[in-house]
């Protein structure tokens, strides 16, 4: 309940589950379409990684 932002990182969870806590909470509810990865490949882990750390460097940004 801290929290004024909410990200949603994975691809599979639907925003309707946080719509309650949006509207009765007055958070907001980012998501951030990267499409999980599975499996044991280090480069295909890596660039998940890149692309995570690229947005919350971004986030980052904007709220500083």
């Amino acid at each position: 309940m801290w929290a004024d932002v909410i990200i949603i990182v994975a691809n599979d969870v639907p925003l309707s589950i946080f719509r309650d806590i949006e509207k009765n909470d007055k958070k907001k509810i980012v998501k951030w379409n990267i499409q999980d990865y599975y499996g044991n490949e280090d480069k295909k882990r890596e660039d998940l990684i890149r692309r995570i750390k690229a947005r919350v460097e971004v986030l980052l940004k904007e709220i500083s």
